[in-house]
């Protein structure tokens, strides 16, 4: 952009140094202010491009010097009236829709900012009043007329951000549709079609029906225990993954884990053995409702109390699953179970916590495993420490940082961490901040955004310390009672200014 307005003044300047509507003193001014000012502001992203850290200082200068500079050209050549503008709302939409909220904020900030300085300097005749055409008169150099076109003009800046904004959250919207009714034609599918093991009886115990669901490590069905008609579930190992190796240890431990674990929000581990064809299998609570990934699909978001609920009880799971040496490590919507009495509006949410298959024992038997050659976790969730060990310790704050994501989506409808590449979600994690929630749905409280901010934070010694203090917050900022020192503390933690995620758009 800046480069684009270096270009296009060099070119204006060469094609009007001869007309006789410019007088040459003001196209000299005007390229001896500007010139200098967008080299300048080259010099600055060319920084950013080499330093991220530099440009997430600086953006904001560049945008204020591609605003000013607008308005230099308008005050000192006069070919176009400063109430007649057309360069700041295209600059508006454009940083809106291809850079995120606060850079068409600060572009917006400046805009006002300078036309109205420039009025006021009018007035006071600091400043000539920039007419039409050089001899331009009549109704321009009214005062009346001047000080209306003024208020409409900054009006068209605001309306134009608002509208930018009211662009990002239908296109956000209508893909937000179109993934859920990809995904739920994908479901559709894989329920309709039977499982590789549907309609055979597991070690004589138990009889397989329809395929619930099929991951990276095995597959659950939906069973009978035929001694006694009970309704179970059924996971059964990949068969390429059963003979040993690191997938079979986690099939092995997430047994041991549900065993270790006394926690009435875990599905109960009924039993286990091995297939007739050599596959370890676990037998497990059958559960009735849906996945917390599932509601959303079709709600998009909770309701202020539905969150905390959410929030309270995945906090009471977690803090029991850390004080038995646990540390879940792919907590995500997906592994979030909603009980099926539960999913209408009007009745408290019930939650399950489920697939310990890679948690880790704090005490050191997940070391075991050969974890140092992939980063264990989902794409969205990911804590920069399970990304990069230099930030951190795997520990119980990796947990949290997942439930802030979960609250996240959860309260705005949108991924705090869209990307679901592997690749980008590993940049998202170390790199990128989410946009905070109050500015992606008016109806949150700013409050949100501090509480979200900590437990999104990028070093784990900055997130909260329990699980229940978070949920504790959360609630708190829902219902206008956040205590000063959690904002103090929000501030101070050093993630503002950080690269934002186009989670709105």
């Amino acid at each position: 952009m800046l480069l684009g307005a270096l270009v296009t003044d060099a070119v204006l300047f060469f094609a009007l140094k001869d007309s006789e509507a410019i007088e040459p003193a003001f196209l000299v001014a005007f390229l001896s202010i500007n010139g200098p000012l967008l080299a300048f502001g080259l010099v600055l992203a060319a920084a950013g491009i080499r330093w991220p850290t530099f440009a997430r200082a600086t953006w904001p200068f560049a945008i204020a010097i591609e605003v000013f500079t607008t308005f230099v050209w308008i005050q000192l050549t006069g070919t176009v009236s400063s109430y007649f503008l057309f360069v700041v709302p295209v600059l508006i939409t454009w940083y809106r829709l291809m850079v995120g909220y606060a850079a068409a904020m600060v572009t917006l900030g400046c805009a006002l900012a300078i036309h109205l300085g420039a009025f006021a300097l009018e007035r006071l005749g600091v400043l000539a009043q920039a007419p039409l055409f050089r001899d331009g008169a009549g109704m321009y150099a009214d005062d009346a007329f001047r000080l209306g076109a003024m208020v409409s003009i900054d009006l068209v800046f605001v309306m134009t951000f608002a509208f930018a904004n009211t662009i990002i959250r239908v296109l956000h919207e209508k893909d937000q549709a179109l993934g859920a009714a990809q995904r739920e034609l994908e479901r559709a599918v894989e329920r309709a079609s039977p499982g590789r093991l549907s309609g055979r009886t597991l070690a004589g115990r138990y009889r397989l029906s329809e395929l619930l669901g099929s991951g990276g490590m095995g597959e659950v069905y939906a069973a009978i225990e035929v001694a006694n008609r009970r309704a179970v579930a059924v996971k059964v190992l990949h068969p390429h993954l059963g003979s040993s190796g690191d997938p079979l240890e986690r099939f092995r431990r997430e047994a041991e884990i549900a065993r270790r674990v006394a926690a009435r929000r875990i599905p109960a581990m009924i039993d286990h053995g091995i297939t007739e064809d050599g596959n370890p299998f676990l037998v497990m609570e059958r559960l009735k409702g849906s996945d917390l990934a599932a509601v959303l699909r079709r709600r998009e978001r909770l309701t202020f109390a539905e969150v905390v609920d959410l929030a309270h009880q995945l906090a009471e799971i977690l803090e029991a699953v850390h004080a038995a040496g646990v540390i879940h490590r792919d907590l995500k919507p997906q592994n979030v179970f909603l009980m099926e009495a539960t999913e209408a509006a009007t009745e408290a949410i019930d939650v399950r916590l489920l697939d310990f298959g890679i948690a880790r024992m704090i005490d050191g038997a997940g070391d075991r495993l050969t974890e140092s050659a992939a980063v264990i976790g989902s794409p969205g969730y990911l804590a920069p420490e399970q990304v990069d060990a230099r930030i951190g310790t795997v520990g119980p704050h990796t947990d949290l940082f997942a439930l802030g994501a979960i609250a996240y989506r959860a309260l705005t409808g949108c991924h705090a961490f869209p990307s679901r590449h592997p690749a980008a979600a590993i940049y998202e994690a170390v790199h990128l901040t989410p946009t905070p929630p109050s500015q992606l749905d008016t109806g949150l409280p700013a409050d949100v955004d501090y509480v979200v901010a900590l437990a999104l934070a990028k070093r784990p010694s900055d997130r909260y310390a329990r699980a229940s203090e978070f949920a504790r917050d959360l609630e708190a900022a829902l219902t206008g009672t956040l205590p000063e020192q959690v904002r103090v503390r929000a501030r101070s933690i050093g993630d503002v200014g950080t690269e934002h995620t186009l989670t709105a758009a």
